[in-house]
């Protein structure tokens, strides 16, 4: 029997295409593996999320918290969508591909303001240097805008009635979007080692609190986590061409600044002191609340009362 007219070009689409939807099915189960993670550390720390976010009073730490947990999982939550989702109009991908552009610069801002509150806090509450690291979050930011006005990529639907979207072009200078976050987290990294370095060196009365120490700690693993997966993306992004590659290394980067971000602020709330308490009645949204005993949500300081000088003690509870 004769080939039906057309069939040679055809199979030859179908072939092209081919490899397209295998990459595609590799990123759907790095974003359902991404997503699960989220989902699952979700419930682990819902009861200490309720006991120490959802009683408690306005802050900025809780204003972050919120935003960066829920956030997370809703983003994810649109990458599930839109890759298990037949797509017939072009539009539709190119729609949510720069959608997901400004949601990611957005969650890469909450994470940011999360580290500069730590780095607020061990800098002693100066507020130039805190000045200028928030001057370092707008730059990779406008950076980042730059980038993707200068290279935008295109995004497209698969034929034959795949479900998910691809990148029919996408820039190879494109993947250089990752140098700014890796250059402003390397900055901030370096920042946070040279005041611990600082504080050892200069035999400081901080080098002997727990929180102050815990706070260093969790912020120098966020950090060199963070700092991880930017660089393999900025890797992945410039030297490969699989899309099932590029997917997946993008969704992690999506689910464990998430997921570290809630941590870091849920361990400093667990380890504060159990007799500092905010008067009844105040709602702070400083970063630095004018309250006596706590300089800001993420740091204690002594008490100056009758000319007496009376540290608090904090204990560091297990995590």
């Amino acid at each position: 029997m004769a080939s039906p007219v057309g069939a040679p070009g055809l199979a030859a689409e179908v072939a092209m295409f081919t490899p397209l939807v295998h990459d595609l099915f590799t990123a759907r189960y790095s974003c359902i593996a991404a997503f699960t993670f989220l989902i699952y550390d979700y419930f682990l720390i819902l009861g200490s999320e309720i006991e120490h976010f959802w009683k408690k009073g306005f802050t900025v730490g809780k204003v972050l918290f919120f935003f960066n947990r829920y956030f997370g999982i809703g983003l994810l939550a649109l990458d599930l969508i839109v890759l298990f989702t037949r797509h017939t109009d072009p539009n539709v991908c190119m729609t949510y591909l720069h959608t997901h552009f400004v949601l990611n610069v957005l969650s890469l801002i909450s994470v940011k303001c999360i580290l500069v509150c730590r780095l607020h806090a061990v800098y002693g509450g100066n507020w130039r240097i805190t000045s200028a690291f928030l001057v370092l979050i707008c730059c990779t930011s406008a950076a980042g805008i730059i980038f993707d006005v200068m290279f935008t990529p295109t995004m497209n639907s698969i034929p034959f009635g795949f479900s998910g979207c691809y990148f029919s072009n996408l820039p190879h200078a494109f993947g250089f979007l990752w140098m700014p976050p890796v250059v402003s987290e390397s900055i901030l990294c370096l920042a946070m080692l040279g005041k611990a370095l600082s504080i050892k060196l200069n035999n400081s009365t901080q080098r002997n609190s727990p929180l102050l120490k815990q706070i260093i700690r969790d912020s120098v693993l966020f950090f060199i986590t963070n700092l991880t997966l930017y660089l393999t993306n900025a890797i992945i992004w410039t030297s490969s061409s699989s899309q099932g590659k590029i997917f997946s290394a993008l969704w992690w980067v999506q689910a464990m600044p998430s997921v570290l971000g809630s941590h870091l602020l849920l361990n400093i709330r667990t380890s504060q002191p159990r007799n500092t308490a905010v008067p009844s009645g105040r709602r702070s949204f400083e970063l630095i609340p004018r309250s006596k005993r706590m300089t800001s949500d993420f740091e204690s300081q002594p008490v100056k009362s009758e000319g007496i000088i009376v540290t608090t003690t904090v204990d560091i509870h297990p995590y």
